[in-house]
Formats: structure tokens, C-alpha cells, sequence
């Protein structure tokens, strides 16, 4: 039995302030209540469970009104006579939702009643909740008022910081405040850290700066926590690892920065896709407007170029899926894989106008077909060297910003915009075609970088190439049948057959013109063997070495041979 009045719970009433429930404890401190001198008899386990409401319990029949979180007020003589009867009530009350019950245990004279002390005492053990005796008159309309203010008052409180909650996280997001100063306000709301979590438990953001601890062993085995996406599409969380799960401001905190967040990533994103739109759209048109139209409609979507303007093409080598591919067609191509392109993509052309602000440029990018994505860059009017080290300083920059190997083919320099449009075919031409090549040395390739190297790429899949390199090499590369054991020290095989050691030779001995001490010298062999072993391939494929045409057409074919090999 635990008596109220005698100064073991002195906690004074709870404020108002919205921020902690009315629970049966706090019930108790109320003034109303103290004046009845209350005890309890049982259940004190459950002193601490919210209080929703306070109901008058004259009959067994209050029951049926209950919704749950009511605490139950009685002056009625029939739960102070039967121990049966008032433990059956207390039951029904319990499963009703009722958390507590207050009885008026006096008898004719105004004092408390042993026998009623007695009864409610033993009905109460194992009902669940606290049973209480009030050993004073008291008026229950007072009681009742007193409790229903601070209630409503609390309910007031709730709703006035789900207003300010609202309008301070709204304000973030309208404001195009990122994730990290949204996950700031809510761990300074909270006095606890938050963290900000993708849906593979990578921390994206968090706070406070200094609270790295919360951090270790991530993700917690326990936590608060709100996933944050739309509906069908979560992407992440908002996780407070100290927090209590059953904290509900703790909850409506991160359910606010969850909302924040939400708006935030879906505004970004819905102005990129239309700033990637407006793009594409100004790529496209470009050949069919003036010059003047091409400035006005270039300087709104951010192109400026008072040092001229020049085309790019940035090819992802081995990214994606050609348009035309028999899989993509018959729908082989998953959608992941689809998704995954695409996000690819994106990020390339997000990365290619980062890396040209960061020089100072202005770029335009836009899709051009699977695996290529194009740009139209405005130089500045004072360029701190020239326009091909700038765009090669650009290249180089996104080579290191993206995990994907490119090739970049550019177009000229123009002081105009709209001739820039028909270099853009050639910057994609020249990009391709050097994605081919066995050997890439430059940031970036017009076509005149390519020559006779970037021919032989283009032409690399033409049959007619094929048939001239294997007419022109012959034997080198005709399949051979051993016909017996191999002799000791013979030179590796190439899959076609071909000595690797004959064609490197007769690489190298074209690339020397000839020359009989430049190649001993690369080779690390003497003169006579260099002179034995040309002797011998010219000899194997029918033709002079020394012969300029000769020449011309054998380093023609071993250039599209290493390209197939490479």
C-alpha cells in the first residue's frame, strides 16, 4: 500500500507544456486529488502509464464506453462490499482500456472504511493497473475539471509544436536547404545525435559534428528511426541512436526531417531533370536557330562564352548498350540494367558542368545516343593559356571524378554559337573512333589527331579490312597443325596462329623504316639476327620489307591486327 499523502511521491503537478503525458503518478499530485487523501492499493507497477482521460464509474456498465486511457473515478458502495464483484469489474475495465481506478472508500461518517480498504485491496491484486482508495471526501466535477485542463492543455501544447515543428522544417525545405543542415536542426531539436542513413546503411549526414560515436558499429541494433523516399520508393533513413523508441517527440521530429528531406532531394531533382530537358532540347534546335536566338536561348540556360564556344563528346568506353543491339531489341536488357545506364549518365553529366565551373567554363550537355553524351562549352574572355589546354584541364579533371573509363572527341573553336552544332557529329565521330584505337595518349581527339591509327579503328569491324590485313600478313597469321613435338625454345603462339616474337618484329622494323641498328637497338638483338629475321618474314610473306608500298600496306594491316588484339 502506498499512501500519496504521506509524502512518498512529493513530485509537484507536471507542467503544461505539452511535452510529458499526464500519467496515473502525475494524476495523483493533482490538487483535487490530494484533498481526497488518496492510497494506493495495488498495482503501483503501473503508476507511470499515461492518463488520456478521467471518467466517472458509477455501475459496472461503464465498461462499454471506454476507448482506451481513460483513469476511472467511483463513489458507488458496489465495488466496496464484494471482493468476486469488484475484481470482475476491474477486469472488464482493464481489457476496456481503462489504466487506473479511484474509489471513494468512506463510510457513513466521512471516514475511510477499513472493510471498503480491505476489499478494493485484495480485488486489486493482479488487475493489471493501480487501484486507489480516496480516503477523503472529495468533489469528483473538480477533480474531473482540474485533470481535463491540464489534458487539454497538453493537447494544446502537442498541436502548437506540430504547428512550429512544421513551418521550421517547411521553411528548410523551401529555403533548398541540403540534407546535412536539415539533419543539424533536428539533432539540435532533439539534443541528441541523427544521423542520415541510404537504404545500405551508408551515412550520408550527420550531427552534431562531434557526436562521431554515434556512428561506430553502424547501423544500431536499436534506434528511432523514419525511413525517408515517397511511398514505394524509400531510399534512406533518419535514424536518432539514442533516442527511446517509444519517444513520440523524438518520432515527430524525424517524421518532420524526414518530410524535409523528402521535398528537398524531389525539388532538386525535378529542377535537374527539367534543366537536363531544356538542354537537350537547346542541343537539338541549335542548327535551325540565328545566332542571336542561339545567344539569348544559350545565356538562359547558363551558356556563356565571350572566349568562343566549342563541342565535346565524352564516350563511356564499354558503358552502356548500343541502340541497335539484337539484345537490347529482343528486350534482353534488364531494367536494372536500363536504370543503372541511366544513373550513370546522369552523373557524367552532372560531373562534366562541376569540373567546367570549376575552370570557369560554362557547359550545355546533353544525351546524344547510348554510351556518348555531348556538351557545348563557353569559354571565358580571358583564358589563362589556350583553349585546347583548358579543354584537355577539363578532361582530365572528369577522367578523375567518375569511375568510368572516356574518350573525348572535341570540335574547333568558334567565336559563334551556332556553327558549334555541326561539330557536335564530328566530336562524336572523333570520340568513338578513338575509343578504338590500340594506343590513346591525348585528354581529348579531334580528327585530325586520329590519321591513319583512327582509320584503321573506324574500319575495324569492315570485312573488306579484314580481308586486306590477311592478305597483306598471309602466312603470319594463316593457322598452323603441329606435326610433331614442338622444339625446345619455340616462340609462343598467338590464337590465329602468328608468332607474337615475327609480328612485334615486323612492327617494330616498320616503325624504324628499316632501319637494321634502330631495331637491334629496341630488340636487344645484333644486327646479323635483325638482318636473318627480316630476310626470313620477307621471304615467308612473298614482299620486300624495303619497299615504301610494301611497307605502307604491311604497317596498315598489323595496325588493324593490333587493334582487334588489344
Amino acid at each position: 500500500m502506498q499512501d500519496i499523502s504521506a509524502g512518498q511521491h512529493t513530485a509537484s503537478v507536471p507542467e503544461t507544456d505539452g511535452l510529458r503525458d499526464l500519467t496515473v503518478r502525475n494524476f495523483l499530485q493533482l490538487p483535487q486529488v490530494k484533498l481526497g487523501n488518496p492510497v494506493v492499493l495495488a498495482g503501483e507497477e503501473h503508476l507511470d502509464t499515461p492518463v488520456r482521460w478521467v471518467h466517472i464509474a458509477e455501475t459496472d456498465a461503464v465498461t462499454d464506453l471506454l476507448e482506451g486511457g481513460e483513469m476511472l473515478l467511483s463513489s458507488s458502495p458496489a465495488f466496496q462490499h464484494s471482493v468476486e464483484h469488484t475484481r470482475a469489474f476491474l477486469d472488464q475495465a482493464r481489457r476496456a482500456g481503462a489504466v487506473g481506478f479511484a474509489v471513494e472508500a468512506i463510510d457513513e461518517v466521512g471516514l475511510a472504511s477499513p472493510r471498503s480498504l480491505e476489499v478494493l485491496t485484495e480485488a486489486g491484486k493482479g488487475a493489471g493497473m493501480p487501484v486507489i482508495a480516496l480516503r477523503s471526501r472529495v468533489r469528483f466535477v473538480r477533480i474531473t475539471q482540474e485533470a481535463h485542463r491540464v489534458l487539454i492543455g497538453q493537447q494544446l501544447s502537442i498541436v502548437e509544436r506540430t504547428r512550429e515543428l512544421h513551418e521550421a522544417f517547411t521553411e528548410l525545405s523551401l529555403s533548398g536547404a541540403d540534407e546535412s543542415v536539415i539533419v543539424r536542426e533536428a539533432a539540435r531539436r532533439l539534443g541528441t545525435p541523427v544521423v542520415l542513413e541510404d537504404a545500405a546503411h551508408r551515412i550520408l549526414a550527420h550531427a552534431p559534428a562531434d557526436a562521431l560515436a554515434a556512428t561506430e558499429n553502424w547501423p544500431p541494433s536499436t534506434a528511432q528511426a523514419v525511413p525517408v523516399g515517397v511511398k514505394g520508393r524509400r531510399w534512406g533513413r533518419v535514424v536518432a541512436p539514442s533516442a527511446r523508441e517509444d519517444d513520440p517527440y523524438a518520432a515527430e521530429v524525424l517524421q518532420r526531417a524526414s518530410q524535409a528531406i523528402t521535398l528537398v532531394r524531389a525539388h532538386s531533382q525535378t529542377t535537374y531533370d527539367l534543366r537536363m530537358r531544356a538542354s537537350d532540347h537547346f542541343v537539338s534546335e541549335l542548327p535551325h536557330m540565328s545566332e542571336e536566338q542561339a545567344l539569348r536561348r544559350g545565356r538562359a540556360a547558363d551558356l556563356h562564352g565571350p572566349g568562343g564556344f566549342m563541342a565535346i563528346a565524352v564516350e563511356m568506353c564499354g558503358g552502356g548498350f548500343a541502340e541497335d543491339d539484337g539484345d537490347a531489341a529482343s528486350g534482353s536488357v534488364t531494367k536494372d540494367e536500363a536504370a543503372d545506364y541511366q544513373l550513370r549518365e546522369r552523373g557524367l553529366r552532372l560531373e562534366l558542368v562541376a569540373a567546367a565551373e570549376r575552370l570557369g567554363l560554362t557547359a550545355v550537355t546533353s544525351a546524344w545516343r547510348t554510351g556518348t553524351v555531348v556538351a557545348i562549352l563557353g569559354l571565358p574572355s580571358s583564358v589563362g593559356g589556350s583553349a585546347d589546354d583548358l579543354t584537355a584541364e577539363l578532361c582530365c579533371d572528369l577522367t578523375e571524378a567518375i569511375p568510368e573509363t572516356i574518350t573525348v572527341g572535341a570540335g574547333q573553336l568558334s567565336q559563334t554559337l551556332v556553327p558549334v552544332a555541326d561539330d557536335i557529329p564530328t566530336a562524336v565521330e572523333a570520340a568513338h573512333v578513338a575509343a578504338g584505337m590500340s594506343i590513346r595518349r591525348q585528354p581529348f581527339y579531334r580528327f585530325s589527331d586520329l590519321r591513319l591509327n583512327g582509320l584503321i579503328a573506324s574500319l575495324s569491324d569492315d570485312p573488306r579490312m579484314s580481308a586486306f590485313a590477311h592478305a597483306e600478313l598471309g602466312p603470319l597469321l594463316k593457322p598452323t597443325t603441329p606435326t610433331g613435338p614442338e622444339p625446345r625454345g619455340n616462340k609462343p603462339r598467338e590464337a590465329s596462329g602468328a608468332s607474337s616474337a615475327d609480328l612485334e618484329f615486323l612492327w617494330v622494323y616498320l616503325l624504324c623504316g628499316g632501319q637494321k641498328a634502330a631495331v637491334a637497338r629496341q630488340l636487344g638483338i645484333s644486327r646479323p639476327a635483325v638482318y636473318a629475321k627480316a630476310g626470313r618474314i620477307a621471304s615467308t610473306l612473298g614482299v620486300s620489307l624495303d619497299n615504301p608500298e610494301s611497307a605502307a600496306a604491311l604497317l596498315t594491316a598489323l595496325l588493324w591486327q593490333r587493334s582487334r588484339n588489344m
